[in-house]
């Protein structure tokens, strides 16, 4: 038998939290229309997030902008100055995408 047993996992090793915290999930659904674009963009284009960049952005920037997360500057999560020219526009995506 293992040191952690069959269901408890290590059980010396302490709990770690979060990187960045705990945030409020969504319940009133006030980012749901920049979710749903990044979940649609993900499934066309074969779940490979570089090309959903962009709308990964959008729906953290609405998080902060409705206080389900704490404002940061976009360099801190990932996002360079300048991947806006990088990314296609909304609309050569609408027609591709159902929502």
């Amino acid at each position: 038998m293992s040191a952690g047993g069959a269901f408890g996992g290590n059980r010396g090793a302490r709990p770690v939290p979060p990187e960045k915290g705990v945030f409020p999930l969504d319940h009133m659904h006030l980012c749901d229309l920049e979710k749903k674009d990044y979940i649609n963009c993900l499934k066309f284009e074969g779940h490979k997030s570089e090309k959903c960049r962009h709308f990964s952005k959008k729906y953290l920037e609405c998080r902060m902008e409705k206080n389900l997360m704490a404002k940061q500057d976009m360099s801190e999560l990932g996002f360079r100055k300048g991947d806006e020219l990088q990314f296609p526009s909304d609309e050569e995506y609408s027609d591709r995408i159902v929502k």
